[in-house]
């Protein structure tokens, strides 16, 4: 069994399907688990609950059999549409994944829970665990992302959606199930500024997005980080006036974020700084949202702007490439910005035809073991097609307190600290 220092070796936790099979039906629940012995797979089993595994709640539901140390089970239940506000609560969203051994010790079958783990929202994650990485700076930190964040769909059965649409959630549901990295792809249409994914543009509009981080982050005051990676459609440098294309967003983008957006001499600040301390001894309002812009913009608002994200993409098309490319790129970072780990399968045409959905079925729940593995100490950004199909959140959450650990410490204060199963130590 694999021991990762830091690290729980052992867990389960709790994702929803992206994509099911050709009838295309997403959205159920997944019980994940890993680090299970060898020598306990014929008396380990998971189940999923509707209700906190207090003493012996688990008894009436359906156990279904560990085979294989990590793995995962697709479960009959639907995850339920939920709020905003619901998820913003941080509360758990009334189903628990529960691994189970068999007691050998009382030789009467019974079984005792090892671990357990809901899905819920991480509204305030940071703020909660200032405390144990306060010390890190932006390019320390496990930062999970979301990849095109805003290509998600409005309306049903949208033609070719499911070669382009990349996740189904808000950004505000995003933002609020601990997603900190967005990133957005901007195109210029009928005089406005709307995400796009490549050439298709999405039903979003820019300043859509940009109320939603606003309202988030006024709402939390939590660390957010816009990606505004590529410029399409509107930005064609031999048809286009591209100079005051970006004039015209950057100062759409400033004005919504306004008293928000923090300013770029803040960039290479700690978790501390920019919080202005940690616990109680935080400031509520102060800017919290970095603009990472992939390009080189001179001119009003200049001094909000930070270097583009630099994307690590494999261009992938199968798993093993995928995962052979994240083993050379996913702990490459540059100086003076930040870098992401592309998690994601690039659809090809015409010769690849497979959903967006279902290749994020394929990825979530083995680069988020991989992750797991290699390079939970290293990596930056982590961006998911379907994120609640991955386990990253929560991965990204454990990783940095051990971050904070291996570089200095936890900090005195009477709160930051993150409620839930990832306290507890296996």
């Amino acid at each position: 069994m694999l021991s990762i220092p830091g690290l729980r070796h052992r867990g389960v936790y709790l994702t929803v399907s992206s994509y099911e099979g050709a009838r295309r039906k997403p959205g159920h629940f997944e019980v994940n688990w890993y680090g299970v012995d060898v020598d306990h797979l014929n008396r380990t089993f998971v189940a999923l609950l509707s209700e906190a595994p207090n003493s012996h709640k688990w008894k009436n539901a359906q156990l279904y059999p560990v085979k294989q140390s990590a793995g995962r089970m697709t479960t009959p239940v639907k995850f339920p549409k939920n709020s905003t506000e619901l998820a913003m609560s941080g509360n758990c969203l009334d189903y628990w994944a529960v691994l189970l051994q068999v007691d050998e010790v009382t030789g009467n079958n019974d079984a005792v829970v090892v671990d357990s783990s809901c899905l819920r929202g991480y509204p305030r994650w940071m703020r909660e665990n200032c405390c144990h990485f306060a010390n890190l700076k932006l390019d320390e930190l496990f930062v999970p992302g979301t990849h095109d964040s805003a290509m998600y769909g409005l309306k049903r059965d949208w033609p070719v959606g499911d070669f382009i649409f990349t996740q189904d959630q808000t950004i505000a549901h995003q933002l609020a199930f601990g997603v900190r990295s967005l990133d957005l792809r901007v195109g210029f249409i009928d005089g406005a500024f709307w995400i796009f994914h490549d050439k298709f543009k999405a039903q979003v509009s820019v300043e859509t997005v940009l109320r939603q981080v606003r309202t988030f982050v006024e709402t939390t005051g939590e660390v957010v980080v816009l990606d505004f990676h590529r410029f399409t459609l509107g930005f064609d440098r031999y048809a286009d006036p591209v100079e005051e294309r970006h004039r015209m967003l950057v100062h759409l983008i400033i004005n919504t974020l306004q008293g928000v957006v923090a300013h770029r001499r803040l960039f290479n600040g700690t978790l501390e700084d920019l919080f202005g301390g940690c616990g109680r001894r935080a400031t509520r309002h102060r800017p919290t949202v970095f603009l990472m812009y992939n390009y080189d913009y001179v001119g009003p608002h200049s001094e909000y702007l930070c270097p583009g994200v630099v994307q690590n993409w494999a261009d992938a098309q199968d798993l093993d490439y995928l995962v052979e490319y994240l083993e050379k790129n996913a702990c490459k970072k540059f100086p003076g910005t930040l870098s992401s780990a592309q998690a994601e399968l690039t659809v090809k045409f015409p010769s690849q035809v497979d959903a967006i959905r279902e290749l994020a079925e394929i990825v979530n729940f083995n680069v988020t073991n991989l992750f797991r593995e290699h390079f939970w100490n290293c990596t930056n950004i982590v961006t998911n097609d379907y994120f609640l199909g991955s386990g990253t959140v929560e991965l990204a959450i454990e990783a940095n307190r051990y971050r904070g650990k291996l570089k200095g410490g936890l900090r005195r204060c009477e709160s930051g600290f993150l409620r839930g199963s990832l306290t507890n130590t296996l």
